[in-house]
């Protein structure tokens, strides 16, 4: 289980000043007021401050010292502290003082947009000292959680002021909230689970919280993608803080109303407490994380506090497509891109083998010119899952893509001896399979020739994408791995091309080439290979993307590529991995219009990037505008790779944190094999985050 802890805002005090620094202030001058002779400059200012204890409203005293040396103080020089506004609410001096001689501290002001009195000037006198000690008091109206800042300036009459900065602004405290995120893994929405208790924790002396003796203060809890299965409680800790607590829920919706009332003393703040809202069960009413929004009414105050905390993680049967075996899971992956109910029916299917991925990899092209799917079989026998698929589906038209070290002979005489079934699999047409091909050649490089030029010259292009070249091999290259520092600015003709050993870095390039119609030409990775060249010349391509870096596909044959044709535009998209690789991809394919593809997904597709057929089977779903699975709509969907099926990886994590909850859900291609319920409830909890 992880924990998650978020900060508040609402009307609260408290703030942390400290730390030290030295400025050069070459540029102070003296005004020439204190004596007729030129005064020295200022050489130095150093600020250093006091802890600001508790977190209140009210004023809070603070020490802060500023030290000048090595020049002239001057009458009327002036010295300007600001505490920066924060986006809301605000935070400013509460009142003045100081102890200082020869300094005057004028009544603070407020700058524009700023509701406190936020700006404190002092200015020197006769005989002013270089220590200046201050003890002000603070006040904040609504700030959030977090630093404060705090700069301030120096000016000598007549000579621009220099700025330096508080080293250690204010930090304001406010309430917390934890819960823990259980992998809730429910394959039904019709069962509720237990799941963690949220704690709200409000600091002591937090004037404007929850007061003692406190009559009327209510949380509002309600679950995003989930509804209560049981009425919660509350206590508090301690709990003689609170003493009367009634809920309001109605099973089966998302929301409960807590009210309760405090002890002690009306209007004394809390000590340090902890709200504790326990008993929580849940029916998940979708898929993806579960979220709890918590809206606090303190006493006579409305909308004090909305917070949001992760509760739970439903990973049902929605989410994940698979079968099992992988042959299975990509007979699934093909039923759902062209599901029995929906509107489009394809009676053809492209048959590669489930032995290598090449094949398979480059059949993408061929699948999104046929507008239809992917199925993979053993090479001696043909494998009852692609049977099975092919009759429910009502295919009738098998391309087969390989050679027969690849599908055998026995396999192709098979499928022409298979009946033909309509739509449903229940009744026959009454004529045998028919067999396209093979479609293939002697390596797997040949069989991508092959099908790279089977339609001729009618494929697809890009949308302008010049953005996304640079000089050091483009925008989505983590890489040193060279390409074009430039490209076309208008949609041009374009081809993948991949190392024919690296299918890793491939897997999750089959939505782009399904979408767009795009070729996947394979080559050597050392030098460019003939058959390679061949299909770019007899395509005239002139944009090429190459995914990989330089260690997947050599420097030397993104150089040839170059050459042909009258010159091809090259694009590189990499990372460090095979998951930054897919990263890459996803973020390419989100990119703004001229720098990318400029998808919008309600969801990304999650396979495990160390096995290659999960993500192949993929291309017609992640790469279909309008996918419906289980009710819910999705557009383009990037496929994203684990490193393994039990470790999620560094740069996969990191982007599946900075998608929007709201925007985004993980689709799982594969069994629990294959990607753990642990892994997936971790990234669903990410995306709560």
């Amino acid at each position: 289980m992880s924990q998650g802890t978020f900060r508040m805002r609402r009307r609260v005090g408290g703030a942390l000043l400290a730390g030290v620094t030295a400025l050069g202030v070459a540029a102070f001058a003296g005004g020439g007021v204190a004596s007729a002779a030129t005064p020295t400059p200022i050489a130095a200012l150093t600020t250093s401050a006091t802890v600001i204890s508790g977190s209140t409203a009210s004023a809070t005293g603070g020490s802060l010292s500023i030290t000048l040396s090595g020049g002239t103080i001057n009458v009327g020089d002036t010295i300007t502290l600001t505490v920066a506004c924060p986006a809301t609410g605000a935070i400013g001096w509460a009142s003045l003082a100081t102890s200082s001689t020869g300094w005057t501290v004028n009544a603070a002001t407020a700058a524009t947009g700023c509701s406190e009195k936020n700006i404190e000037t002092i200015t020197a006198g006769s005989s002013a000292a270089t220590t200046i000690a201050l003890t002000d008091a603070f006040a904040t109206d609504g700030a959030p959680s977090g630093a404060v800042s705090i700069t301030g300036s120096y000016a000598a009459l007549g000579v621009a002021a220099a700025n330096f900065t508080v080293p250690s602004p204010a930090t304001v405290s406010w309430y917390t909230v934890t819960s823990n995120v259980p992998a809730v893994t429910l394959t039904s929405t019709t069962t509720a689970q237990a799941v963690s208790n949220i704690t709200l924790g409000q600091p002591a002396n937090l004037a404007g919280g929850v007061l003692a003796g406190e009559t009327g203060n209510t949380f509002v809890v309600t679950l995003t993608n989930a509804n209560f299965g049981a009425v919660p409680t509350m206590t508090s800790v301690p709990t003689t803080q609170v003493n009367t607590v009634t809920v309001a829920a109605t099973i089966g919706t998302p929301t409960a109303t807590i009210k309760f009332n405090t002890t002690g003393t009306l209007g004394a703040p809390l000590t340090a407490t902890n709200f504790v809202i326990s008993g929580l069960s849940i029916v998940p009413s979708g898929s993806g994380p579960v979220t709890a929004k918590v809206a606090l009414t303190s006493g006579a105050n409305t909308g004090d506090v909305t917070l949001a905390a992760p509760v739970a993680s439903f990973q049902g049967a929605s989410n994940r497509i698979y079968g099992q075996t992988p042959d299975a899971t990509v007979a699934q992956e093909f039923q759902a891109a062209f599901p029995i109910t929906g509107n489009v029916h394809p009676t053809s299917v492209v048959l590669a083998t489930d032995v290598d991925p090449y094949d398979a990899l480059s059949a993408a092209y061929l699948e999104s010119q046929l507008g239809t799917g992917l199925l993979i079989t053993p090479q001696a026998s043909l494998g009852a899952d692609a049977a099975n698929a092919m009759r429910l589906m009502g295919i009738t038209t098998v391309y087969v893509v390989g050679g027969p070290l690849a599908i055998s002979p026995a396999v192709i005489a098979q499928l022409k001896a298979t009946p033909a079934y309509n739509l449903g699999g229940v009744s026959p047409t009454g004529s045998n399979l028919s067999v396209v091909g093979p479609i293939y050649g002697q390596t797997a490089d040949d069989t991508a020739q092959a099908i790279s030029t089977y339609f001729g010259g009618a494929y697809g292009s890009l949308p302008n994408v010049s953005g996304a070249y640079s000089p050091t091999g483009g925008a989505f290259n983590d890489t040193s791995g060279n390409a074009s520092a430039t490209g076309p600015v208008a949609g041009s003709q374009t081809a993948f091309v991949i190392a024919d050993n690296d299918w890793r870095d491939a897997t999750t390039l089959g939505p782009i080439a399904y979408a767009y119609r795009i070729p996947i030409i394979l080559t050597p990775m050392a030098s460019l290979g003939s058959q390679a060249s061949a299909a770019l010349t007899s395509l005239g391509v002139k944009q090429v993307i190459v995914v990989g870096g330089q260690l997947a596909l050599a420097n030397n044959v993104v150089t040839a590529i170059q050459a042909l044709n009258g010159g091809i535009s090259v694009l590189r998209i990499a990372g460090y991995d095979y998951t930054e690789t897919a990263v890459q991809l996803a973020k390419f394919e989100t990119a703004a219009a001229n720098t990318g593809l400029e998808w919008a997904p309600t969801g990304y597709l999650v396979s495990h990037g160390d096995y290659w057929s999960d993500a192949l089977g993929a291309a017609a779903i992640a790469g279909n505008s309008n996918f419906t699975f289980n009710g819910t709509t999705y557009g383009y969907e990037p496929i994203l790779t684990t490193e393994n099926p039990t470790t999620i990886g560094q740069y996969l994590q990191s982007y599946i944190t900075s998608l929007a909850p709201s925007t985004a859900s993980v689709n799982v291609l594969g069994g629990p094999l294959a990607v753990t319920p642990t892994v997936v409830s971790s990234l669903q909890a990410s995306l709560a985050g």
